[in-house]
């Protein structure tokens, strides 16, 4: 036993080597377009989201409604289309708002300010 643990036969070795970190450098102005965008985004997302919702509620109710007045149902169609029309509207100023936002990290990640470290 004592010959094995002396030439190292049949042990793992490893080398460890240092990680590299980059840092990406920020002005206040690009943190604070960056909030700015992620705000919005979440924002018109949340309208997105009731606006499709409600165009579903509306579509449920016209499917599943027996014995409903003629003129329900004519404003109730007039609802989903509303409801369908501006859920469409928001969710192209939702996605055209996270592209904006992406391209403004991207920009910053091929910014000429970085920082690069060896952590050992």
């Amino acid at each position: 036993m004592s010959d094995l643990l002396s030439n190292n036969s049949g042990l793992v070795t490893a080398t460890i080597k240092p990680k590299q970190q980059t840092y990406h450098l920020v002005t206040d102005e690009t943190l604070s377009a960056i909030k700015e965008k992620s705000t919005v985004a979440d924002l018109l997302m949340l309208v997105t989201s009731l606006l499709f919702g409600a165009f579903f509620s509306v579509l449920i109710t016209v499917n599943a409604s027996v014995g409903l007045p003629a003129e329900t149902l004519a404003s109730l169609s007039i609802y989903k289309y509303v409801f369908l029309g501006f859920g469409v509207l928001f969710l192209i100023m939702t996605i055209a708002t996270v592209i904006m936002s992406n391209s403004i990290i991207k920009s910053v990640k091929s910014s000429e300010n970085t920082l690069t470290s060896r952590a050992e």
